[in-house]
């Protein structure tokens, strides 16, 4: 029979240090990454005398420091040394002689792995070192973030996509005929864009291996069985169940994977019991995502997954990672479809303003007579300017104090509806605040023409702030080419609020009006050139689209005065040629 680990509470103390000398190398920089584990500390560091196996000097390295949860409290910490208390018994010591035998056969699954089908997916081992009184494993982490640190930049096609390649990943490493039994987000490194920092490819590395168990050795009485609370299987956490483990357990911890994605957290023992293999998943559960933005179906599709994986019984879950990963393509597919969650939040933002603008106009119509004043403007994703409204009033200057007050309540409301919604510098944060207080300050000392004065740039600062809420809205669906450039814009708008340069936020703002349906245009022209169309693509027509979507980048990136018009003709022009040239790709391929 299989031994089970038990759950102890957690006394460990981390290393002391920030250096640690392997005698190969010295690692720098060494920071706690996780206490989840079982086994062991999980920490981040580098080395600037590493070496990959290209030479280059690593960024950054995983370390695993072995230290038994259930040994916590025989194990004293001296500095950085492990030792044992006194009264630590035989049996005891022969444990955490177990654990280190475990620690030496991880890093041997992990080179088993290097030279299997999962070898893209796995982290490079470097070294398993004793010091300390214990045993370290040492990963290559090189443009790599741990899922639990990276979630939050992700979106949520990308974590789709990141449990799409971990079924992937689990699947080889069954093939091989082995089980992993402790995926959650600390032990996925997503990995990164070396050429763009902040873009992640989809890939992923896993880096923790003293859980993997080969299929043959369970309910071998010497087997050792761990895993990592509410991410593990029932049947990895409950004795009487530990035969029942399997390729399934795996299954189990992936669903836990996505629930943890849609709903914040893993799913408790009694939750899987209680729902029985008939989940109900309400929008207000999940507190990640904007459910408005999503297909209706959206729900009914998590819902469908969780059934298929998160059941007590392993017989009732889905036996294949394959299979399941054909699933999650399925809900990526949902998701996929940027483009309309983009347009649901634009148009959410749109209807925001809009109310806004409703009570600026009853606040400010004082009769029939017509004139035009700036009250919120917004960035109309439309291309046309929406900064003006039209309100009734006559010209009688004794009416000027009422409209300039009327507009400053409106200002300083959109102002403060508006800026939550966008990522802004402390400084610009800082310099929107006072904007604020001087609005508020004006109107309580009746300062006319001070109101009229900080009420006019609160006009432009707005359309600045909904500027950038729609490039941040296009970001979540722009490719490689486009995203870069949309942040730089939002860099250049946020400096220019930061120090309040009005001038500057005109221009931009004005670009971007000018830009908006070339930005569009190009995200189309991006979807057709998608890896799937790869195959159906003429490389000429590929290479002549893709120097077209870095010219009119370019442009945008340095807010050039070029004739957007005439780009989005030529941008639409080579959509209507790769369609055809991909749909005569397709057509050739069946005969």
């Amino acid at each position: 029979m299989s031994v089970l680990i038990p759950f102890a509470e957690d006394s460990r103390q981390p290393l002391a240090s920030t250096e640690i000398d392997f005698g190969s190398y010295r690692c720098h920089n060494i920071q706690l990454l996780s206490t989840s584990g079982s086994s062991g500390l999980v920490y981040q560091a580098t080395s600037d005398n590493y070496f990959d196996e290209n030479g280059s000097p690593v960024a950054s390295l995983i370390v695993k420091e072995c230290y038994p949860l259930e040994l916590s409290e025989r194990i004293s910490r001296d500095g950085d040394r492990l030792s044992f208390k006194t009264g630590t018994t035989e049996d005891e010591l022969r444990l955490f002689d177990r654990y280190l035998n475990r620690y030496r056969k991880a890093f041997e699954n992990n080179a088993l792995l290097m030279r299997s089908g999962a070898r893209e997916q796995v982290s490079i081992p470097s070294h398993a070192f004793s010091a300390n009184g214990t045993l370290y494993i040492v990963n290559n982490a090189s443009h790599g973030i741990v899922m639990s640190k990276a979630f939050k930049s992700m979106s949520l096609y990308q974590k789709i996509k990141t449990i799409i390649r971990l079924c992937e990943t689990i699947a080889a490493i069954h093939d091989a005929g082995y089980l992993y039994l402790d995926i959650k987000p600390d032990n996925i490194l997503c990995v990164l864009n070396p050429a763009r920092p902040r873009n992640f490819t989809d890939e992923i590395r896993l880096f923790d291996f003293d859980s993997m168990t080969a299929r043959s050795e369970i309910g071998n009485p010497n087997t050792v069985i761990s895993g990592s609370g509410n991410w593990s299987s029932f049947e990895q956490t409950h004795p009487g169940h530990l035969s029942e483990i399997g390729p399934a357990s795996d299954i189990y911890a992936i669903g836990a994977m996505l629930f943890w994605i849609v709903i914040g957290r893993p799913p408790t023992t009694n939750e899987v019991i209680h729902a029985g293999g008939n989940w109900h998943i309400r929008a207000k559960d999940l507190v990640n995502i904007d459910v408005s933005s999503l297909p209706s179906d959206f729900i009914a599709h998590v819902e469908n997954l969780l059934n298929r994986t998160l059941c007590v019984d392993p017989s009732l879950r889905l036996q294949s990672a394959r299979e399941l990963a054909s699933e999650l393509e399925t809900l990526g597919e949902l998701v996929m479809s940027e483009n309309k969650a983009i347009a649901k939040r634009l148009e959410q933002l749109e209807q925001k303003l809009d109310a806004i603008n409703s009570q600026a106009l009853h606040a400010a119509t004082l009769d029939t007579s017509p004139v035009t004043i700036k009250l919120t403007p917004r960035f109309d994703t439309n291309g046309s300017s929406a900064n003006e409204s039209t309100v009734g009033a006559n010209d009688c200057e004794s009416q000027i104090p009422e409209r300039s007050i009327s507009s400053a309540f409106i200002a300083i409301q959109a102002l403060s509806t508006l800026r939550p919604d966008v990522p802004l510098s402390e400084a610009a944060n800082n310099r929107i605040d006072e904007m604020i207080n001087s609005l508020k300050t004006s109107l309580d000392n009746r300062n006319v023409e001070e109101t009229i004065g900080v009420g006019e740039r609160a006009a432009t600062i707005c359309n600045a702030l909904m500027a950038m809420i729609t490039l941040s809205a296009l970001c979540a669906a722009a490719s490689d080419e486009c995203e870069s450039t949309l942040l730089s814009i939002s860099e250049k708008l946020d400096a220019a609020i930061a120090c309040m340069n009005l001038d500057a936020i005109d221009e931009i703002c004005q670009h971007l009006d000018a830009s908006n349906n070339a930005l569009r245009a190009i995200f189309v022209l991006s979807t057709f050139l998608d890896k799937s169309s790869f195959p159906y693509l003429s490389d000429g027509l590929r290479l002549e689209a893709e120097s077209l979507i870095r010219e009119v980048n370019e442009a945008l990136a340095d807010t050039t005065k070029i004739d957007f018009d005439q780009e989005n003709c030529r941008i639409e022009e080579m959509s209507h040629r790769i369609s055809e040239d991909i749909q005569l790709g397709v057509f050739r391929s069946l005969f």
